[in-house]
């Protein structure tokens, strides 16, 4: 097998053990999609001998095999996971205080607007007047005299110097 592409398909079904151990070299183990090793032979390893192209891109999935391995491991040590995250609840409580925590101050201020809305509202005998609606001006449509037993339409046009008529 000297094809790219189907070589990489094989490495597609590999398991992550499995490339592993091509990549550093010993494909060997019990029964492996990959094959066995070296230039001569016809399996994915010995593909991946033969062609450096591959073979970088085999070792870019291993790598990045590793570093989900090690970020899914947990963090490293020497860190205090609960110091950090008080920290980061500290530093969110005081981005997001933006009213005093103060009752006395929140009741002051209330207090204050509601006098305010007392002091300055109209006082009226009556209900309120009714905003008197605003008549658009209608178009002037032709005055026509029509015939007995016969109809007309007035047609406007997007020209207002022009309306057609139509006797029916």
């Amino acid at each position: 097998m000297t094809d790219c592409a189907s070589c990489r398909e094989r490495l597609m079904e590999a398991s992550p053990a499995e490339l592993r151990r091509v990549v550093a070299g010993r494909p060997e183990g019990r029964v492996t999609s990959v094959g066995p090793s070296g230039p001569g032979s016809k399996g994915i390893a010995g593909h991946l001998a033969r062609c450096p192209a591959c073979r970088a891109e085999v070792e870019r999935v291993v790598d990045g095999l590793d570093a989900l391995d090690m970020a899914l491991d947990g963090p490293p040590d020497g860190i205090d996971v609960d110091l950090v995250l008080r920290r980061a609840r500290n530093e969110q409580d005081r981005a997001g205080r933006r009213w005093p925590r103060h009752p006395v101050r929140i009741a002051a201020a209330l207090l204050a607007a509601a006098t305010l809305a007392l002091l300055f509202r109209q006082q009226s005998d009556g209900p309120p007047p009714r905003p008197t609606p605003v008549i658009a001006a209608l178009p002037s449509v032709p005055d026509v005299e029509v015939p007995a037993g016969r109809n007309v339409a007035v047609l406007p046009t997007d020209n207002p110097a022009i309306t057609v008529l139509w006797f029916f």
